[in-house]
């Protein structure tokens, strides 16, 4: 039995983890949608990540270069926006968005008594509603009380690569 999923449903945080090169779990998100992608796993995340990731990217691209020392003139906020946009639509390209409505709202409600933080509930119901095998994810809190099977992206590409290439 191959342990390669057919689908992963990943976390902003995940998404913010490949795309800024800085950020800790950088290294396994790269290596892990490089995986999947290579074994035809079907990626998905909620449109609400968007808005964060394209928010996020900017920031921390603001604050990097503040970080040495310079300021953030009209041409770095350009490039700040640039790169979060190429964020936004790589994901777009890569990925596939989980549909939301009202029905989502209310199943992120009845989460909220167990997950006490709205976005993640939102997207514990876009994961629940996309089917996926693995929500991945490095939020701790959101691995404990995940609805669905929840791992993190290092733990997810030991379990690929050591039973994936085995089938």
């Amino acid at each position: 039995m191959s342990a390669v999923p057919s689908s992963l449903f990943i976390d902003t945080n995940v998404w913010l983890d490949l795309f800024v090169a800085s950020r800790m779990g950088h290294e396994d998100a790269k290596d892990l949608i490089a995986f999947a992608l290579d074994t035809n796993v079907q990626l998905l995340y909620s449109p609400v990540s968007l808005k964060d990731v394209e928010f996020i990217a900017a920031a921390t691209f603001k604050r990097e270069v503040r970080t040495q020392g310079e300021r953030i003139d009209k041409a770095r906020a350009l490039v700040a926006r640039q790169f979060a946009w190429s964020c936004v639509q790589s994901m777009r390209r890569i990925a596939t968005a989980v549909g939301m409505d009202d029905s989502d709202m209310w199943l992120a409600e009845k989460y909220y008594s167990i997950h006490p933080d709205f976005e993640d509930d939102l997207l514990l119901a876009a994961a629940k509603r996309s089917s996926a095998d693995y929500l991945v994810t490095r939020d701790e809190q959101l691995l404990t009380h995940a609805t669905a099977p929840a791992i993190t992206p290092a733990n997810l590409l030991v379990l690929m690569r050591e039973f994936g290439a085995s089938s």
